[in-house]
């Protein structure tokens, strides 16, 4: 009996997860919710903070899925942390002084392949929740854009287990290494190269820089 009114209870929180905000409702469609971490610098020449993944060699900005009633900004610093040995946040638990967070922004949704589909939860933390019948079929991505002043101020480790390698690129090589990403993730994280372009320079610096992607 107790379970049956623990699932009456779950479904009915369906409307309320609808109306609750974007990333439930891509949670609800079978989207996990993942943030990529655009840790940028502009000097001495505009950079970006890249990881090498330990799957398949491919290189991209590190980024790390939202768990349930978890913040993207504190996804992000769960991610670097465990992946990088970078440490954003200050004992308080807000970010450091040197870091500045110009914007989150929602990027893209990508299907999976379909032998991916189901292969882990929709949502971390959500064991005994309505999260956890859902089947992952797709994710959904957010950026974090990130400025920070100094590039020897950010210097990280690799943990070995997810991430082989992590240093900082320009943003001309990042786009060169981003093309060995699947063909619509790199085209997601090309995206995310041009709004952190401008937000690190400008919209009209970043415009004169934008055609080099398409190469």
């Amino acid at each position: 009996m107790f379970a049956e009114i623990k699932e009456v209870v779950q479904w009915s929180s369906v409307p309320l997860l609808w109306l609750s905000g974007k990333a439930n409702r891509k949670r609800l469609s079978g989207a996990r919710i993942e943030i990529i971490a655009m840790i940028m610098c502009s000097r001495p020449t505009p950079s970006l903070l890249m990881v090498q993944s330990v799957y398949d060699d491919c290189w991209m900005p590190a980024q790390e899925g939202v768990n349930y009633r978890e913040s993207f900004l504190a996804a992000v610093a769960r991610g670097l942390s465990e992946e990088c040995d970078v440490s954003i946040f200050d004992r308080e638990g807000q970010l450091k002084s040197n870091y500045y967070l110009r914007d989150i922004e929602y990027v893209d949704t990508l299907w999976l392949p379909y032998e991916r589909w189901g292969e882990r939860a929709v949502v971390g933390g959500s064991e005994d929740n309505f999260f956890s019948q859902i089947q992952m079929r797709k994710k959904a991505y957010w950026a974090a854009f990130i400025i920070v002043d100094q590039m020897k101020a950010v210097q990280g480790r690799p943990n070995l287990r997810e991430v082989n390698r992590v240093e900082w690129k320009t943003f001309d090589n990042a786009a060169t290494l981003i093309r060995g990403n699947r063909s619509d993730k790199a085209e997601l994280l090309f995206r995310c190269l041009q709004k952190g372009m401008q937000h690190l320079v400008g919209s009209r610096r970043a415009d004169e820089w934008l055609p080099e992607l398409a190469d």
